[in-house]
């Protein structure tokens, strides 16, 4: 069977990476590595699969392969069957602006077939908003030599404001900078295909070639999917430039 090694939140211990192989053994690591923003731990949960060049990319194949890797709270549909991830497997994201890396090796017979060496990678983001509020989010995805970095810097400050009862509470600034995805869908092969899934809204580095734009603006746990449209979308649905008025600034949340 396969191993994986995972670090905890607040750990000061350092743990040497495992060798998957002497003579391949950046070829053969597979490896996600995320750093949370001010509200990861409550918000964010993401999770490995074993895939196929070939797999289907669409939303309802996406929990029929294996489960290598997960982090944050499993995510359940409404009919209470599991979405992503699964109890026992992977780490709690507990606390703000940490680091989490998870670690596994792929077999050499994966690294040397065809259509293997390819794995799903999952994210959900339940408040549809990245992680890029108080602190630069980032997910990070290696198989072999290939990786993908999202990058979800610190687009909409951490402030503390005054709550309705005047207490103090912190509160997300200029929401109009979050990069607001709810959901990242991308399948990583070890020769270097990368091939965004149905429902993808994370760019990872690479424009708009992931991004399946027909469900841009969905939340695929509760919204219906429409079909798949990864790639460049149609000059007609070209954002409009709309000038606004400049507002004082209140809290997102």
């Amino acid at each position: 069977g396969h191993h994986t090694l995972s670090n905890l939140a607040g750990s000061d211990c350092k743990i040497s990476e495992p060798k998957c192989d002497e003579a391949y053994h950046k070829e053969r690591t597979v490896r996600v590595e995320l750093r949370t923003d001010s509200y990861a731990s409550d918000e964010t949960s993401w999770e490995l699969r074993r895939s196929d060049l070939n797999a289907s990319p669409m939303l309802d194949a996406a929990a029929n392969s294996e489960l290598l890797m997960a982090g944050g709270s499993p995510v359940f549909d409404g009919a209470g069957r599991a979405w992503m991830g699964q109890f026992g497997v992977g780490v709690d994201l507990d606390g703000p602006d940490e680091t989490f890396e998870s670690t596994t090796c792929m077999s050499e017979e994966e690294s040397a077939s065809r259509n293997g060496g390819c794995y799903d990678f999952r994210a959900y983001d339940t408040y549809g908003d990245g992680m890029g509020c108080g602190a630069d989010g980032l997910i990070k995805v290696q198989v072999g030599r290939t990786r993908l970095v999202q990058r979800d810097g610190n687009m909409a400050r951490r402030q503390e404001v005054d709550g309705a009862g005047g207490e103090k509470i912190n509160a997300c600034m200029d929401p109009d900078g979050l990069a607001k995805w709810a959901y990242c869908a991308v399948r990583v092969c070890a020769d270097g295909t990368v091939i965004g899934l149905q429902g993808n809204q994370c760019k990872f580095g690479r424009g708009s070639e992931l991004i399946d734009w027909k469900n841009m603006e969905k939340d695929p746990l509760v919204d219906e999917m429409d079909g798949i449209g990864v790639g460049e979308p149609p000059e007609t649905m070209d954002e409009e430039v709309i000038e606004e008025d400049e507002e004082e600034e209140e809290p997102y949340r």
